[in-house]
């Protein structure tokens, strides 16, 4: 399996958890650094969607704002 869908797919059954192992996501082996991929697609998914947003303008989006992009990336 593709392992940004993999990702993907985790994310999406683990979305509403506040107690994920942050340091799995985002340090961990299971691949290196899968975290910081997934967030780079999903974020670029999204803005492929949403041509007037930045970057620069997500900083403090919430979570829900994403749920759309991550279900399109699990489809």
């Amino acid at each position: 399996m593709d392992e940004l869908l993999h990702a993907a797919r985790d994310a999406a059954a683990t979305w509403d958890d506040r107690n994920y192992d942050h340091a799995a996501w985002f340090f961990g082996t299971d691949p290196a650094w899968r975290g910081y991929a997934f967030g780079y697609a999903l974020v670029g998914r999204y803005l492929a969607e949403h041509p007037a947003e930045t970057p620069a303008t997500l900083v403090h989006a919430g979570t829900e704002r994403f749920r759309y992009a991550l279900e399109a990336m699990t489809d």
